[in-house]
């Protein structure tokens, strides 16, 4: 109930800071890969005149599905290691 009051009241230039560091990890919870949203993200840069990112872009090479793998492949060497012991 008291959400929107909450919200209100947080400095506009913190609001900006947090806007920030939001963005700077937006494309790891953003699926940008693979051959489907590979194609809608060639149509809406076409649309908008803008040219695609580059393969070596932190959206298309950090996206969901790689942050995902990454974390799996740590796992996985964490538990090997303890059972190297």
């Amino acid at each position: 109930e008291r959400l929107p009051e909450i919200l209100a009241a947080i400095p506009d230039d913190k609001v900006e800071r947090m806007q920030a560091r939001l963005l700077s990890v937006a494309h790891r919870f953003l699926y940008s890969s693979g051959h489907v949203v590979t194609r809608m993200l060639h149509r809406i840069h076409a649309h908008n005149r803008q040219p695609l990112p580059s393969d070596n872009h932190p959206m298309r090479r950090d996206d969901a599905l790689a942050t995902i793998l990454q974390w799996l492949h740590s796992k996985a060497r964490r538990g090997r290691r303890r059972g190297e012991g």
